[in-house]
């Protein structure tokens, strides 16, 4: 779905002005341990299955929702990975956003994988070594259930900097 009504609304009245957008990624791994990457039909580039959080609706539903509509594949998730802020996009029609995104692990639970909402024209799984450089933290493709959350460490408490 290339933009939800709730979001058509409000660029009919603020134009093309940044906007914050809480949004939501799936990180989906196969049994070899390689991670799903979507090809943007758009801009020939690789992205995560994701995309806004629509209202009324958490991170979560939001990863199952996107992850189905991009994809084809339901997906559970199954552990918080980090949240990844600020993500700035400038769109070729002067749209701008800056995302927020939360991001999960995610496993799969059934359906077929195919480029399914138009936004996507493929896809292709990619080893850790090989994940292509998107402007998340690297640390994010090494991360391991019962890691900590990844976030961008801005503040230590005065304790911690013994």
């Amino acid at each position: 779905m290339p933009i939800s009504p709730y979001l058509a609304g409000i660029r009919r009245r603020v134009g093309s002005r940044l906007l914050l957008m809480p949004s939501a990624g799936a990180v989906i791994r196969d049994e070899r341990g390689r991670t799903l990457f979507l090809v943007n039909r758009d801009t020939g580039g690789f992205m995560l299955p994701g995309g806004a959080v629509d209202p009324g609706e958490s991170p979560a539903a939001a990863v199952v929702r996107e992850a189905r509509e991009e994809t084809g594949l339901a997906v559970r998730p199954t552990h918080l990975m980090g949240v990844v802020a600020p993500w700035r996009v400038h769109y070729p029609n002067g749209d701008q956003v800056e995302y927020m995104a939360t991001l999960f692990l995610c496993r799969v639970t059934g359906g077929e994988i195919h480029a399914a909402d138009g936004e996507a024209s493929g896809w292709a799984w990619f080893p850790p070594d090989e994940i292509p450089r998107l402007g998340y933290p690297p640390e994010l493709w090494s991360w391991r259930p019962g890691m900590g959350a990844y976030f961008e460490r801005i503040w230590e408490p005065p304790e911690s900097r013994e």
